[in-house]
Order: structure tokens, then sequence, then C-alpha cells
């Protein structure tokens, strides 16, 4: 779809931002404070810092009320805010190994090692509107969040740290499958090409026919020499001599 520039002037282009303000503050109701933003509509502050790409909790709330609610409007906002900022480094990777939780789920794996963590969600509940919100009463609110609390002390606790699936599978079942893939894969092939001696022993020791391992030397550079490519590129990576082995290619 194309743009067409609007005309009118510098003077409407501020009226039309002044009118904004009726918008958003013309109201009866009370004005909302960048606090209540913080703690009330935390997934829309979240949604601010993500798209803004900035983690500032109190910058994006102020950016969502300025915006009135539009979370796009709003990740503008503190984009631009951003760009003002001095870079004072690259960040640091964090080991997650430690890390404290709320919410805790795996698609892939049904019995996850600590268990299914749901957090604080309603995405397994019903979508139906909560027609007492219309009527909170904060006292009341409170209430029930004292309540929650105590029964939740009664609760089996959070495990101190979650082991990551990855690691573990990388330990036993994904590493020992993948082996014997690859010796099964490389027993079926006539040579199998290695960049070094060392790679050499580490798959006699797996169980690789010795007399298939043949180390990348400028012999075997000579003997593929018929497979480079027109251009003289490099000579093809030991994946690709395996694939041509198989093909009979050599």
């Amino acid at each position: 779809m194309g743009y067409v520039a609007v005309k009118g002037g510098a003077a409407a282009i501020e009226n039309a931002e002044k009118f904004s303000l009726v918008r958003r503050a013309g109201g009866a109701s009370a004005l909302l404070k960048p606090e209540q933003i913080l703690e009330q509509l935390h997934f829309a502050v979240d949604r601010v810092m993500g798209e803004g790409s900035l983690y500032a909790p109190n910058l994006a709330a102020l950016a969502f009320k300025q915006a009135a609610g539009d979370t796009f409007e709003a990740a503008f906002i503190l984009r631009s805010y951003r760009t003002t900022l001095p870079r004072l480094g690259p960040s640091e990777p964090i080991g997650t190994e430690g890390m404290r939780v709320i919410r805790r789920i795996s698609a892939a794996f049904k019995d996850i090692p600590g268990g299914q963590i749901l957090g604080p969600t309603p995405d397994y509940t019903l979508r139906l509107l909560n027609f007492d919100l219309q009527d909170e009463s904060p006292s009341r609110t409170r209430q029930q969040i004292r309540q929650l609390f105590q029964d939740t002390q009664r609760l089996d606790p959070l495990p101190e740290r979650f082991p990551k699936v990855v690691e573990m599978l990388r330990d036993g079942f994904i590493e020992d499958l993948t082996w014997k893939y690859l010796i099964w894969f490389y027993n079926q092939v006539q040579t199998v090409f290695v960049p070094s001696r060392g790679v050499q022993r580490d798959l006699e020791d797996r169980g690789v026919a010795p007399d298939k391992i043949r180390i990348f030397t400028s012999e075997a550079h000579a003997d593929i020499a018929p497979f480079r490519t027109s251009g003289g590129g490099d000579p093809p990576a030991p994946s690709e001599l395996n694939y041509r082995l198989r093909r009979g290619a050599i």
C-alpha cells in the first residue's frame, strides 16, 4: 500500500499530538499511574520491553501510558529512547543452570525431570469473562492473595535448580545412539577419511575397521582431484567424501 504525505504544516501536527491527550485522559476516571501499570499490566510491560529491546520496566510502563495502551507505539517510544543511551559494552552470557524459574513447560518431554511448572498463567482455563472484576474490592483481593500464599506453604517446595534436558540426554542416550549410527555407517563404506591420527585412533577404539580409515593427506587429495569442481575450489569435506564413497564414486 502506498503512502501519501499529509499536508498541513507544523501547527496541524502539534494539534494532533495535543488532542491525543484528550483520548487518553479526557474521561472522568482516575488517571493511571506508571506504578499501577507496572504491577497490574505486567504482560503489557514485558511485551513493550521485548519489542523495544530494552529492559527498563519503569520506562516501559511510562511508554505504555503515553501510548494509551498501544504496545506497538509504546515499543517505538522505548526503542527511540534506547538510541539516546550510551553503549557500555556487550552483555555477558549467563549460566542458566542455577536460574530459579516460575514457569517451565516442555512440549517434547512429558515426564521432564523436575516436573512441569505451569506458573502463574490462565493458559489452561476457559476464556470466560470474569464479571467480578467490574467491582473488584482491593481488600478482598489482598485477602485472596494472602490465603493463596498460606495454602502454598503446605505444598512441596520447588527444587533448587532445574537441570537442562539436553545435558541429561548428552550424558547418555543421544550420544550413544549417535555413535552407534556413525560406527554402523562408517563400516558400510569403503574408505573413511579422517583429519588426524588422533581421530583415527578414536574411531578404531569405537569399532571402525582399521583398514577402512585413511588420514586425509596430500596423497588423498590427489586421489580425489578428479572430483573437484571446475572452478578449482577446495576439496570435498570428509562428510561429502563419505557420501560419494557410499555411492561408489571413489
